[in-house]
């Protein structure tokens, strides 16, 4: 990395708590390492105090409305709500980058695949960090991957019940595009 240029990321968060603080917690690492982070949600998630530090240097907020500045977003309305939170969040997010030239990578949580078609817009690398519990993902994984109508069986007469799934790698290949972790080889899935 250069001295006298400071590498800048932006790292976008869905408006909720457990999205929040995963992802403020990924910015101060980065300050700590010298980078300027730009931390970007809605406007009711800043003003619903989601965020409680005390000011970092090497870090500024920038919000964008998605429509439900109180806070408060009727269930009905949550197609709506993802609907608005894409096409504000986009607009909101390519003004941010094309006003600072500088940023040089977009980091974003989940429930915000729009995130990345921007990224991609602009020419810029994204990363997606997994904030969720390594369990989840794994049921993803199986989900997407031949286990979806044991995962998906929604029975009323059923809300809760155990499945039983193949015991595999920690992180799956497909994941990693073939490489194993563990030795740097480059192996193909399966």
């Amino acid at each position: 990395m250069l001295k006298h240029q400071q590498s800048q990321f932006v790292i976008v968060t869905y408006p909720a708590q457990g999205h929040i603080n995963p992802a403020f917690q990924f910015a101060e690492r980065l300050i700590r390492l010298g980078v300027h982070v730009t931390f970007f949600t809605t406007v009711g998630a800043h003003h619903r105090g989601m965020i409680k530090s005390p000011p970092l240097v090497g870090l500024s907020f920038a919000t964008f409305s998605d429509g439900y500045d109180d806070g408060l977003v009727p269930m009905e309305d949550a197609q709506k709500r993802g609907d608005q939170l894409k096409r504000n969040g986009s607009k909101a997010l390519i003004d941010l980058i094309v006003s600072d030239a500088n940023k040089q990578c977009i980091v974003y949580t989940t429930f915000l695949p729009w995130v990345a078609d921007v990224a991609r817009e602009l020419h810029l690398p994204s990363a997606l960090p997994w904030i969720q519990p390594a369990m989840v993902f794994d049921i993803y994984y199986y989900y997407y991957n031949g286990f979806a109508d044991v995962i998906g069986n929604d029975s009323d007469d059923r809300p809760s019940c155990s499945i039983q799934l193949p015991v595999g790698p920690l992180v799956p290949y497909a994941i990693l595009d073939g490489r194993d972790p563990s030795n740097g080889s480059t192996r193909s899935p399966n």
